[in-house]
């Protein structure tokens, strides 16, 4: 994993459960140049997202989705090179998201689903399978590729 700056963003399609905090404020000009779209069913994350947009000159540009990010993932057409998942921790959101993924990951695709360390993560979901772990603190990020993918 690289250190997060401006180039880490490129390619990256969609955000589910995007941050609110500092660290988004200071990269949602890459990651909505990126193409990205962000969704949250958090009435009060899509005004932080939206604010942090607004505030960094990118409001008009930016797709911000007031979904679920089950029914999200359920209901798009369009497939994705790169999800990036934080979801709230602890919550059941591992084993109902991760069914979900294959279906709108691209054949040579990844997801990178971010979770408190300790959370026990699927080795495959579907026909993705884990490629790697990254530990920063209480954090975890688990990346997931295709299992055609090599």
């Amino acid at each position: 994993m690289e250190p997060a700056c401006d180039e880490a963003f490129r390619g990256m399609d969609i955000v589910l459960g995007a941050a609110e905090n500092d660290i988004a404020k200071r990269f949602a000009p890459a990651i909505v140049k990126a193409g990205a779209v962000f969704v949250d069913n958090s009435r009060k994350a899509q005004e932080i997202i939206k604010d942090n947009l607004t505030s960094v000159g990118m409001g008009k540009q930016s797709q911000v989705v007031a979904d679920d990010a089950a029914a999200f993932l359920t209901r798009t057409a369009e497939t994705y090179d790169i999800i990036f998942l934080d979801p709230p921790y602890d919550l059941g959101y591992v084993p109902k998201l991760m069914p979900l993924l294959g279906r709108c990951l691209a054949p040579e695709g990844i997801v990178l689903f971010e979770h408190r360390k300790g959370e026990p993560m699927p080795e495959t979901a579907g026909d993705l399978r884990l490629k790697k772990q990254y530990f920063y603190g209480k954090t975890a990020v688990t990346t997931y590729e295709k299992a055609s993918a090599e």
